[in-house]
C-alpha cells in the first residue's frame, strides 16, 4: 500500500481528483488551494482512497493533557 505521505494535492485546479479522493461524498470541491466541504445538515467528506496507510503513527501531548473523549455536541462554526 502507498504511504500516506504520497497522498498530495495542491487543491488548486478546481477539480477533485477521483483517484486520490475516491472516498469523498456530497458536493465537496476545491478552489484557491483549499479543499472545501459544505457545512450542512447532511453528510459530506473529502476522503482519500482506502489504499493509503499511515503506517506507524506516534504523537505527543502537552504535559497535563488528557485523552478524554470530547462531548458529543454539534460543531459550531463562527466567522465563516
Amino acid at each position: 500500500m502507498p504511504a500516506f505521505a504520497t497522498l498530495t494535492d495542491g487543491f488548486d485546479d478546481g477539480v477533485r481528483d477521483p483517484v486520490l479522493w475516491s472516498g469523498s461524498y456530497s458536493t465537496v470541491e476545491e478552489a484557491g488551494g483549499r479543499a472545501r466541504v459544505p457545512c450542512t445538515t447532511g453528510y459530506a467528506a473529502y476522503a482519500s482512497a482506502t489504499l493509503y496507510t499511515a503506517g506507524r503513527v506516534a504523537g505527543r501531548l502537552p504535559h497535563g493533557s488528557s485523552m478524554a473523549p470530547l462531548p458529543r455536541t454539534a460543531p459550531t462554526m463562527t466567522g465563516v
